[in-house]
């Protein structure tokens, strides 16, 4: 259990610290920077399971689905305008080589 910290001096009177006010106040800080510690230890762990999360889940999910888009409009493209010069959309720069 603290003891109870020293009175504030009166005029006059000067001001006595004792060990147990300095100990206190030491296990006081190191019990702050180890809540502190754990807190960034809690932190870092959260941001190393986000991290899996999208490299594990979202990542693969959103390029099968890019992939799948991406796949449809070149086929729509195809079925529209065929293999040609103009599939690849470079009319002038495929006429500019026949002349």
């Amino acid at each position: 259990m603290a003891s109870q910290p020293a009175q504030p001096p009166t005029q006059g009177q000067p001001y006595k610290i004792t060990h147990d006010d300095i100990d206190d106040d030491v296990s006081v800080s190191s019990e702050d920077s180890e809540e502190l510690r754990l807190a960034q230890e809690e932190w870092d762990e959260g941001l190393r399971q986000l991290q899996q999360l999208v490299s594990a889940l979202l990542l693969p999910f959103f390029g099968k689905w890019l992939g799948r888009k991406w796949s449809y409009w070149l086929f729509a493209r195809y079925q529209r305008v065929g293999l040609g010069a103009s599939f690849f959309g470079n009319k002038l720069l495929f006429a500019s080589f026949k002349q």
